[in-house]
Order: C-alpha cells, then sequence, then structure tokens
C-alpha cells in the first residue's frame, strides 16, 4: 500500500468526524437496537479520529471505494431518527473495521468483536440495503480485497500467495458458518412469530366480538327498562280514571259527562302507549337475536385456530369444508325486522276508534 495515502488524515474529512461525532452524542435514540447500533458507529469515528494515518494504510480498498461516500452521509444536517440513513453509515462503518481486521496481523478488540456480533446476530433489523452491504463484507469483500491486492502495482512478491488464499478461505468459511447459523435462527423465529400471529388474530377477533356482546348487553337492558316503562304507561290512564271513579263513586252521576268524555282521550293516549311498547319489544327482540348470534361467533372462536394455515389446504381438499364456520362468523349480525310497526299504525287504530265513536253518537 502506498504510505503516503491520506483520506481521513485530512483536515475537511476529520472536520467532518468530529462534526458528526458530536452531534451524534447529542441524540437520543428511541429504541434498544437503535442505542446499540449508534454506539458502535461512535466506536469506529472515534477510533478513527484518534488514528487516522492507521485507518487511511489499513482500509485504503473500502476507502477508495467508498470513502467519499462515507463522508458525504455524515455530512450536513443529518436526520438520525432516519433508520435507513443510520443503518447505511453503520454498514460502511462495518466494511471499514472488516478491512481493517484482514490488514493487521493482530485480533481485533473486545468492542470490535462485539461490533461484528451485534451485525450477525441482527442483521435480520437492518434496512434492505445495510444488510446487503453486510452480507457482502462476509461473503465476497475479502475475495474482492484480495483481488484488489492481487492485481495492484504495490505487489512485489506472491510467494505468500498460498498462505493469504488458505487465510482468506477460512475467514471467508467461518463468518459463512456463523451468519448461516444466525440466519437459520432468524427463520425460526419468523416461524414461530407467523404461528403466533395466527393465535393472536382469532384472539383479537374473539375481544371484538366481546365488546360487541357488552354494547349490546348495555342496549338490552335500556330496551327492558323502556319495555317496562312503557307498560306502565299503557295502564295508567285506565288506573287514574278508575281511581277518579273510586274516589267520587257517591257523587258519580254528576262527574259522568265528564268520564264519558275522558274515555276519548284516555283510549287514544292507550292505543300511542300500546303502539310504542309493540316498538320497544320488537328492538328488544332484534337485540337478543343479535346477542345470540354473537354468542355463537364467540364460542366457534374459542376452538378455531390456524385457521390461515390449514384453511387453504383444507379448501384445497374439500372447497365446501370451512364453508359453514365462514359463512357464521363473516355474515352481517342481523335482527327480525318482519314485524316491526309500521309509523301508521297507531294512527290507523286512532282513525277506527274516533269512526266507532262517530257511528256510535
Amino acid at each position: 500500500m502506498d504510505d503516503e495515502f491520506e483520506f481521513f488524515s485530512k483536515q475537511e474529512n476529520r472536520t467532518v468526524l468530529n462534526s458528526f461525532r458530536t452531534r451524534l452524542d447529542m441524540y437520543s435514540e428511541s429504541d434498544e437496537f437503535a442505542k446499540t447500533r449508534n454506539s458502535y458507529i461512535r466506536l469506529v469515528v472515534n477510533a478513527i479520529s484518534r488514528n487516522p494515518k492507521e485507518w487511511d494504510r489499513n482500509c485504503e480498498i473500502n476507502i477508495s471505494w467508498m470513502g467519499e461516500h462515507f463522508i458525504d452521509e455524515i455530512s450536513g444536517d443529518i436526520d438520525f431518527s432516519d433508520k435507513n440513513k443510520m443503518d447505511i453509515i453503520f454498514s460502511i462503518c462495518f466494511r471499514l473495521v472488516f478491512e481493517y481486521y484482514l490488514s493487521v496481523k493482530n485480533e481485533l478488540s473486545n468492542d470490535f468483536n462485539r461490533l461484528k456480533d451485534f451485525a450477525l446476530n441482527n442483521i435480520g433489523f437492518f434496512s434492505d440495503d445495510a444488510r446487503f452491504q453486510i452480507d457482502y463484507a462476509f461473503r465476497d469483500m475479502p475475495v474482492a480485497i484480495f483481488k484488489d491486492i492481487a492485481n495492484s502495482e504495490s505487489i512485489q512478491s506472491i510467494r505468500n500467495l498460498h498462505q493469504v488464499s488458505e487465510y482468506v478461505k477460512n475467514t471467508i468459511d467461518k463468518f459463512s458458518k456463523e451468519l448461516a447459523a444466525k440466519e437459520k435462527r432468524v427463520s425460526d423465529l419468523q416461524e414461530s412469530l407467523s404461528k403466533y400471529e395466527s393465535a393472536f388474530n382469532f384472539v383479537g377477533l374473539y375481544e371484538g366480538f366481546d365488546e360487541l356482546s357488552k354494547e349490546k348487553k348495555k342496549e338490552k337492558l335500556n330496551l327492558f327498562r323502556a319495555l317496562l316503562a312503557s307498560g306502565f304507561f299503557c295502564l295508567l290512564p285506565f288506573l287514574c280514571e278508575v281511581l277518579f271513579i273510586y274516589k267520587n263513586w257517591i257523587n258519580l252521576d254528576i262527574y259522568i259527562k265528564a268520564v264519558a268524555l275522558s274515555f276519548i282521550p284516555m283510549i287514544s293516549i292507550v292505543a300511542i302507549s300500546i303502539y310504542f311498547f309493540r316498538v320497544i319489544l320488537h328492538s328488544y327482540k332484534g337485540v337478543r337475536a343479535q346477542l345470540l348470534q354473537i354468542e355463537i361467533r364467540k364460542t366457534l372462536c374459542r376452538f378455531i385456530q390456524n385457521y390461515n394455515e390449514y384453511s387453504f389446504d383444507l379448501k384445497s381438499r374439500n372447497s365446501a369444508a370451512l364453508e359453514k364456520f365462514e359463512n357464521i362468523i363473516f355474515a352481517p349480525i342481523v335482527s327480525d325486522e318482519e314485524n316491526l310497526p309500521s309509523a301508521f299504525d297507531g294512527l290507523e287504530q286512532l282513525g277506527k276508534i274516533f269512526q266507532s265513536v262517530k257511528k256510535g253518537g
């Protein structure tokens, strides 16, 4: 490598690094993943700021590939809550660390080893672009670095080519095995989460029906109270008439005309009260029927599990296997409206009363 190569050691780039580090230190992360990711970004930026010449010397290839892009990413006003941007910055830092690891004889410090483990263990949580860069660093970058070195003019001898190749191959195999193990673990977790998602969907469906059931029970109670009140009002005019006659029985002949005349408004009030009694009674029966349908749905939700998984398999063999279940669960909740009294029923009854009184007169 060229000992005179400078990038991070340039004053303008050091200024950018220090400015980015200061602003990142002032930012408060919203979740644990972002907090850990940003702490490793700080670790790399601090290390580069302390020894820029050493990182220039040991990361020349990635600097030539992505150096300017890295400086652009951390320059200017940065939205540290932008997950995709911060994931990309982490992936570039990781590539620099990985090349640094390949370039030095000594092992990485514990902090950088933990950075590597964090990238492996959480690769599924990074954005697509960042995950591609991390995967590339593990799988293909060592070979690409070696190819770049092998074809550079600075190589004077290839006496140790076999050892370097073997070392790179072993490193790739090691990280490939670790990555494969972590990917399998992520896949297993994804499968488990899929099963839990199906179960929770049915729990949510049951809770939805349960909330609807509570509302309908309140409505049923209010209608029952209204039903009792309307029934009382139906009897109230008769009770008042009987009470009046009872108290004035001795002088009934004086009030007989008033009593006779009061029958017409009394009967009208009774007819209207009976009409509203019928309306409320019909609504009460409708709500009771709806409650029965909701309870049936709640009962079905208790024992139907993994519907999303086996419904496709069952329907492929028997298209009508779950038809009844679906018809009940997803059918609209209805009430019987056939016997709902018309708004003119009460008027018709009053008309008949007046006609009979007129004929009698």
